[in-house]
């Protein structure tokens, strides 16, 4: 095999899918935006005519200074950083947000051990009711 076909081997693309938890690094933006490496929601398969842009909602395990429909309680931690696997995550969905591929990358779920753990479809639609309030949509 030549050493052409050995590097495209390794630069196969991950498909990411719609109800799959990533990590996203967010460095590069600027505050108040997200700028650290922190797991996300995909909240769409691949934007049609965007190749490898994804929209996404940013999860955290801070809870939020007040209550909104916005920020939405999974029901359970579907990974992430190691520290937090005990604590369960918000859905930060007015900080939604459209991410090249190459900001995603799978979870590390024990050393050696990546994944992209899929959400359960209860969890998702809370999701979706929370980017309609952030977004002002009604229906």
């Amino acid at each position: 095999m030549s050493d052409r076909n050995n590097t495209l081997a390794y630069t196969t693309y991950f498909h990411y899918h719609k109800g799959m938890i990533a990590m996203c690094d967010f460095s590069g933006n600027s505050e108040p935006e997200m700028v650290k490496m922190r797991p996300v929601l995909i909240l769409s398969d691949e934007i049609t005519h965007r190749a490898r842009l994804f929209t996404i909602i940013p999860l955290s395990t801070t809870p939020p200074q007040f209550e909104i429909p916005y920020d939405v309680k999974l029901s359970r931690n579907y990974g992430g950083p190691k520290k937090d696997r005990n604590v369960i995550p918000y859905a930060k969905c007015d900080m939604i947000c459209s991410v090249s591929s190459s900001r995603l990358s799978r979870i590390r779920i024990n050393k050696g051990e990546y994944g992209t753990p899929m959400i359960d479809e209860r969890d998702f639609k809370s999701v979706i009711k929370g980017v309609k309030f952030a977004l002002k949509i009604s229906a």
